[in-house]
Formats: C-alpha cells, structure tokens, sequence
C-alpha cells in the first residue's frame, strides 16, 4: 500500500484525536488537542468495486504536533510515519522503505497542513478547512471539507462518540463512495512515548 492510499485514514485518525479531546475538555475551557496519543484500531474498506469489505487492524501515536506514526499490524504489515513537511513508509516483510517530501506534491502538502492544524487543537483554523453538522444520532458528527484538493479525496468523515465522551468510530468517505470505518480501543492521552518511533529506519 502506497503513502498516497493511507492519506484518507491518516486524515479520519487525526480528527478522531482531535474530537476525542473536545469531548473530554470541560465546557467553560476551549478544547486543547492532547501533546501526545496512543490507539489500537481496526479498519474496514468497502470499495463500491467489490462486495467484499478489507479488513485490517494496527496501532496509531501521535508524538506531538505534526508526528504522527500509523502502523499496519495485520494482515501486513506497513508503517507510515510522519514528522513535521517530512515522511517516510516502510514495509518490513519485504525490507523496503520509501522516503517522501509534503512540500514537493501540492496534495501532500495540504494534507501536511491538515495534519498540523488538527493536532494543534486550533478550532478556529480547523473552521476553515471542515463545515461540521450532525449526523445520523446525536452522539455522530460530520466534517465536510471545504477544499477542493482534499474535497477530490473525501466527501465527508463521520465521527462517534460514545457514552464515555471517547471516540467510538470514524468513518470516511471518498469521493468516489468508498467507506473507510477505524474503530478505536485502548485510548491513551498523554502517555509515554518513545521519540524512536519517528525515526527512519
């Protein structure tokens, strides 16, 4: 899986993260996105190509504002790493690593972009890049893009968010009607993180 196919996930995680401190944050303070987080997930694709759905799980950290690591676990494995207007993805069973640059493709750079401003935790600037309305219950939102670069990946990312005030599920959707579903478990805010797992191999 190339660097390009995991942007949509990388976008539905961030903005699960993003979410997750707002429902946390008490009401008379304005939200602040956490320094650092850590999520187990499992992911469904459904292709409106195929009947089938693709499934997967991994592990998702974001090491502070612009550092973001998202590995595949199974059925492959994959890692995609983020640090700041830089990246990399590594597939280990096949001992490959790709190296790419977020200021050099005009998509990647506002996805670069996206990535710095939901981590910062600036609503204001988040306002500017997503319209939000409700969803299908009361504890679901919606995110519609505003651009057109990110419009021509995704029509709109539908958030939950569970009893306990933690994001349950993200889901996105592309624009060709592809539905991408992570379910998040064992959340932590804040925790411990090892600087190593930014670093290129």
């Amino acid at each position: 899986m190339t660097a390009r196919r995991h942007t949509d996930v990388l976008l539905a995680a961030l903005i699960a993260a993003l979410v997750l401190t707002a429902a946390r944050a008490p009401a008379a303070q304005p939200p602040a996105a956490p320094d650092r987080l850590s999520a187990d997930f499992t992911m469904e694709r459904k292709l409106v190509v195929l009947s089938d759905t693709i499934s997967s799980s991994g592990r998702l950290v974001l090491g502070g504002p612009g550092r973001m690591r998202f590995e595949m676990t199974a059925p492959s494995r994959s890692i995609l790493v983020i640090d700041g207007d830089k990246g990399w993805i590594r597939y280990p069973d096949m001992g490959v690593t790709k190296s790419f640059d977020l200021g050099a493709d005009p998509v990647m750079r506002v996805l670069s972009e996206h990535l710095l401003v939901l981590t910062s935790g600036d609503f204001a600037k988040a306002a500017a890049y997503y319209a939000v309305a409700g969803g299908a219950s009361p504890s679901e939102k919606r995110l519609v893009p505003r651009q057109a670069e990110i419009k021509a990946l995704f029509s709109e990312i539908r958030v939950a968010i569970g009893t306990n005030g933690v994001v349950s599920w993200v889901e996105l959707v592309s624009a060709g009607g592809d539905t991408t579903r992570l379910v998040f478990k064992n959340v932590k805010i804040n925790p411990p993180v090892d600087a190593s797992l930014f670093d290129k191999p």
